[in-house]
């Protein structure tokens, strides 16, 4: 057994961590804050990592000895976290023997820090979320969610990361309908009745081409004209980026038209940040939406 002074519940715990660890836990408290009606505070996410740490997070031990003198933190373990530190205090996790609990803690948050965002998603969502969800899906049952404030009734497909590799969704159908809601501003998960699921046989190809950021959205045909320096922009951007179905040319001369079949959202999302590199021309709902925005933030300045 590792040899350590006992941790007591009433008593708080000191950690040092890096610069880097404190900036990526801050970040994700805001970012996957929603999944508490208060926000995360930092013992509540450094709690949520230990409980939910398994095999698939794997434990870097050389950053045990990374040391910043000008960041520690004092936090006490919530009963969850000392019930899977028990575990380790048994040896039945990596670096048990070795390593003191509070130092097992440190590494366990420095490797987080270090894991791509998707992964700490998964760590974070994983009890609340993700396996409830799991759950239903397994036993084909419909759930009811609060999302945005408001309580959606829903038959859950799958969960599935965006096409950009930044957050995941939970795909499934409302009222005959599919849609799609990211898994981080979910707040409440209940199991109601049996799965019941639209006729259809390409969703899973739509999820392919638009992704689940875009998914349920209808799509229409998007035309635009881009400037040279539009073009190569649009031919090396990746995030939300559609793509094109057709190129026609201009009657009047002024450059080829690209013709794109995705959401208007889609385009909003991707072509907003263009300002003078790309003109819409239809649809003329769209075109609208540019004209109001772009002028909204003009009368900024």
């Amino acid at each position: 057994m590792a040899a350590y002074d006992p941790i007591n519940l009433n008593e708080h715990i000191n950690l040092n961590i890096t610069h880097l660890a404190q900036k990526v836990l801050d970040s994700d408290r805001l970012l996957l804050g929603t999944v508490q009606e208060k926000g995360l505070s930092f013992g509540t996410i450094v709690n949520t990592i230990i409980s939910s740490y398994d095999d698939d997070f794997p434990l870097t031990e050389s950053l045990i000895k990374k040391k910043d003198y000008q960041s520690h933190k004092k936090m006490r373990l919530s009963r969850s976290a000392m019930g899977a530190l028990t575990d380790y205090e048994e040896n039945a996790y990596p670096l048990s023997g070795k390593y003191s609990v509070t130092q097992y803690i440190k590494c366990l948050l420095e490797s987080y820090a270090r894991i791509n965002f998707l992964e700490r998603e998964k760590l974070i969502l994983k009890k609340t979320v993700i396996e409830p969800i799991e759950n239903a899906i397994r036993q084909n049952k419909a759930i009811r969610i609060k999302f945005s404030n408001q309580f959606i009734d829903l038959s859950p497909y799958k969960i599935v990361p965006s096409k950009e590799g930044t957050f995941q969704y939970l795909v499934g159908a409302v009222d005959g309908k599919w849609a799609a809601y990211r898994l981080s501003r979910i707040k409440f998960i209940k199991t109601k009745g049996k799965a019941v699921f639209p006729v259809t046989e390409q969703i899973d190809e739509a999820l392919a081409e638009f992704g689940p950021t875009f998914f349920g959205e209808p799509t229409i045909d998007i035309k635009i004209r881009f400037t040279r320096k539009g073009l190569l922009r649009y031919e090396y951007s990746v995030i939300h980026r559609p793509i094109h179905t057709r190129i026609e040319s201009d009657v009047k001369g002024n450059g080829d038209i690209y013709v794109f079949h995705c959401s208007e959202k889609q385009a909003l999302y991707f072509f907003f940040s263009y300002a003078d590199d790309v003109e819409i021309l239809e649809p003329l709902s769209l075109r609208q939406q540019f004209i109001d925005m772009y002028r909204r933030g003009y009368e900024h300045y």
